[in-house]
């Protein structure tokens, strides 16, 4: 990078001891040809030196450079790498929504019913912990009282969101199934016992099933699946056969089964099937008996 000036420093040197020594041997002319050649000796060595010295800031700079070089290499190396992490980590994001999505527009072929997917858009202000808004209203032909069901990944099934509540026209309002007006008929799964569902009134208790005979006791255990059995809840009018709710439909799981001495029925405390707080996106269901 700077090698032509440090030789042309090195030619001026040499010079200008080559003039002085021609300057002398003219004024000494009596001194011997022996020194003549002491004092070339004497600026080969000069010149040795400083072409040694030369080669090695050379070679020096040669290596600094290839240094800097490998270093702008290595950080447009580790550029790429996280361009490539971040791009992997976006595409793995995309991959697990497009699931989400699709197992949410796909209902299992047992299904009865037909369901029109929607998005999550919001909560209600004034009803922030018992209503969702989401992005289907009554263009899409929602309407209030249809019944609002969402995909469970990790226990592989259809849960209980709530009902529609208020219609507009790009958007609805779902009453979540927690509401302490929020009632339906239900079942145990896995033996058929019947109760009514009701919501709470609180997102962390969830819900009660009610009116489960004393005897029946034995026959329940912890984490059994309670489901929808096909019947109208008691808020519910028949005018409009849509509005029913399809049998089967996961509500939740027992959390506790409560003995109460002063009554004939026990008090079931479920779990719910879906996770409220997470919820992103749901189907409606338009035909509960397609």
């Amino acid at each position: 990078m700077k090698v032509k000036g440090i030789l042309g420093i090195e030619n001026i040197v040499f010079f200008v001891l080559l003039s002085i020594c021609v300057i002398v041997i003219s004024i000494e002319t009596n001194r011997s040809v022996a020194v003549f050649a002491k004092i070339i000796d004497a600026f080969q060595n000069v010149q040795k030196f400083t072409s040694d010295t030369t080669r090695r800031v050379t070679e020096a700079m040669q290596d600094m450079t290839a240094l800097l070089a490998a270093h702008e290499e290595n950080k447009e190396l580790k550029s790429k790498m996280n361009d490539l992490l971040g791009l992997e980590r976006r595409v793995t994001n995309l991959q697990q929504e497009n699931d989400r999505l699709r197992t949410q527009l796909n209902l299992p072929q047992k299904a009865r019913y037909g369901a029109v997917h929607a998005e999550v858009i919001a909560r209600d202000l004034n009803d922030y912990f018992g209503t969702l808004i989401i992005s289907r209203g009554s263009e899409d032909s929602i309407k209030k009282g249809m019944v609002v069901i969402a995909y469970n990944l990790k226990q592989e099934l259809y849960g209980l969101v709530g009902r529609i509540s208020e219609v507009n026209t790009h958007t609805s309002h779902v009453r979540l199934a927690f509401d302490e007006q929020f009632h339906v008929g239900a079942k145990v799964e896995k033996n058929g016992i019947v109760g009514l569902y009701s919501g709470s009134g609180d997102p962390v208790r969830y819900g009660i099933l009610n009116y489960i005979n004393v005897n029946n006791l034995p026959k329940l255990a912890i984490n059994d699946l309670v489901v929808t059995n096909g019947m109208d809840g008691v808020d519910l009018s028949a005018e409009d056969r849509r509005l029913l709710y399809p049998e089967g439909i996961y509500i939740g799981r027992i959390k506790s089964i409560n003995l109460i001495s002063y009554q004939a029925s026990l008090q079931v405390e479920i779990s719910p099937a879906v996770n409220f707080a997470s919820l992103e996106h749901v189907l409606i269901v338009t035909n509960p008996r397609r």
